[in-house]
């Protein structure tokens, strides 16, 4: 399988990902599935048949859990106020080209805002692993 490519268009600020493509404003629902299964193959496999993780995978900590064939993550939110996706963040790997595009996508919706603002819009809904220096790095990368 050839590894997925990516395209910018700075001019329309859409974005090519793959077989998928989004601007802005719209983001589709199903290519943060092909990353996972990507960036955590052998932890899909063994979430999928109920094993246990791999002893060495990194996100073990974070008991995560498969829903819906979506990786996301445990803890000790489930008695909490808040949504569904704030509890249980979906998992994203942060040097996959399509988290770097996610992170693209939120930091021209909020207008070239940084890094903390950047960073708590996306925890609302993705947990990232190194998500600070993924995000730094796609922010550096937009200035000129």
């Amino acid at each position: 399988m050839d590894p997925p490519f990516y395209e910018e268009s700075s001019l329309q600020a859409e974005t090519t990902w793959g077989p998928y493509r989004f601007g802005i404003n719209r983001l589709p629902a199903t290519p943060h599935l092909h990353c996972q299964r990507e960036s955590f193959a052998a932890e899909y496999y063994a979430l999928d048949s109920s094993s246990p993780l791999p002893t060495d995978s990194r996100i073990v900590p974070f008991q995560p859990f498969l829903e819906n064939g979506i990786i996301r993550l445990g803890g000790r939110l489930h008695f909490t106020a808040l949504s569904h996706d704030e509890k249980h963040p979906t998992l994203q790997d942060g040097r996959h080209p399509f988290t770097q595009l996610l992170i693209r996508h939120y930091h021209l919706k909020l207008l070239h805002l940084g890094l903390r603002i950047v960073l708590f819009k996306l925890r609302a809904h993705f947990w990232m692993l190194r998500a600070r220096q993924a995000v730094k790095k796609v922010l550096r990368s937009c200035l000129p």
